[in-house]
């Protein structure tokens, strides 16, 4: 089952998401920096990128399964592959120097801004357990639904 079907699961997606931007960017805080898996892993060359994708990947297919917008996905992914592709040219171009090139690269936060992203995609969404059709029979849930969409929120049918 890719897309969540009850707050639950979109709620362990959205600690998924919180759980790997963390762990990708800042197990370690040096006060408004961070470093993480993915700085560890810039050190080796080729390493670093497939991390980087991987992770970035499951960013994704969490943001999918939450539901988030194809706007904040479309954001996520473009992050995801410029901090992919930031180190591809480093390391040919500064060989031994590499790893020097890769801390730098790492200070490009990729998974943590797309984890910021897709949680605030997630906050910012009311999840309703029912379909559409249940708005016709069930006045409470209609008047919560429009309540959300005065409020701005995005509207997700799980059921």
């Amino acid at each position: 089952m890719l897309f969540a079907h009850t707050h639950a699961e979109v709620d362990a997606a959205r600690r998924g998401v919180e759980r790997l931007g963390g762990l990708s960017d800042n197990v370690i805080k040096l006060g408004p920096f961070g470093i993480g898996i993915d700085g560890a892993l810039a050190w080796v060359p080729g390493l670093g990128e497939v991390y980087s994708l991987a992770a970035g990947g499951m960013l994704i297919l969490l943001g999918l399964r939450a539901h988030a917008p194809m706007t904040t996905l479309a954001q996520t992914f473009t992050l995801v592959i410029l901090r992919s592709a930031a180190g591809v040219p480093a390391a040919a171009v500064l060989g031994p120097l590499y790893p020097v090139s890769g801390a730098v690269v790492d200070l490009f936060r990729a998974h943590k801004w797309s984890a910021d992203l897709l949680k605030k995609a997630i906050e910012n969404t009311l999840y309703v357990e029912a379909t559409r059709a249940d708005l016709k029979t069930d006045a409470a849930l209609a008047a919560d639904v429009e309540q959300a969409r005065r409020e701005g929120l995005r509207i997700v049918f799980l059921g």
